[in-house]
């Protein structure tokens, strides 16, 4: 019997891209590398997939829950 190296939740890289798309298509979060400048926000933003923490677009709590979802889910437990 052949023994499988599996590093980390998933099977395959092809998993992790998926999962990767599914949570950055399913959720506004930050994407941009913006956080540094807080000046203007980011094209996603603009286009309605990012809340724009980075410029303080989205309170804190709210967009803290978007993460714990997202983390319940990579857990395995939503």
């Amino acid at each position: 019997m052949m023994e499988q190296n599996i590093s980390g939740p998933y099977a395959n890289p092809g998993s992790a891209k998926e999962m990767v798309e599914f949570i950055k298509n399913r959720f506004k979060i930050r994407q941009c590398k913006n956080y540094k400048s807080k000046k203007r926000v980011c094209l996603n933003y603009h286009i309605g997939r990012c809340l724009g923490p980075c410029v303080n677009k989205v309170p804190k709590e709210e967009y803290k829950k978007q993460i714990d979802q997202i983390m319940l889910i990579l857990e395995r437990k939503n």
